[in-house]
């Protein structure tokens, strides 16, 4: 029996995988579920999953804060919508830290990651997104999210797998 870490998203198991050093889950955070057909929608899938909440309700978030389908957006313009619709979170201070030195650092929490042209989550020291991240990359702005018990939609666990 291995020991092996898993993380639940929606209720779904995934084995974390280790890409390039990296504990990495490729999700699409919860787009599939949904009848949206998206694209460049990182900031959306970041939100949903960093803020523990249904896709579709991150983006509606999206849209009532100026977001047009299938185009990108700025993550301060989401989290302020966000924050109207009762969801907490808190900004870290700027470091320039790579994604390597952030999730050494905070290995418990849910936050909301931006690096130059993309944003995804990282969830109990585990990066959630569609896209391979690499241990050099510089994360630019760095956002807590402030635990909500009736969103808790994301959580990692360590399972043995046999």
């Amino acid at each position: 029996m291995n020991e092996q870490t898993r993380v639940t998203i929606a209720g779904k198991s995934y084995p974390v995988g280790h890409k390039n050093g990296l504990p990495q889950v490729k999700t699409d955070g919860g787009l599939s579920k949904t009848r949206f057909r998206e694209y460049r929608d990182c900031t959306i899938r970041a939100l949903a999953l960093s803020a523990g909440i249904e896709y579709s309700t991150a983006h509606r978030i999206g849209r009532d804060a100026g977001r047009k389908r299938r185009c990108g957006f700025f993550p301060d313009r989401l989290l302020k919508q966000a924050e109207q619709s009762d969801i907490k979170y808190s900004k870290l201070p700027d470091s320039q830290v790579t994604i390597e030195e952030f999730i050494r650092t905070h290995s418990k929490g849910s936050f909301y990651c931006r690096r130059s042209g993309h944003a995804f989550a990282v969830v109990d020291g585990i990066i959630l997104d569609n896209v391979r991240n690499t241990p050099r990359q510089k994360i630019k702005e760095a956002w807590e999210f402030i635990p909500s018990t009736e969103n808790n939609v994301c959580q990692a666990d360590s399972n043995s797998v046999e």
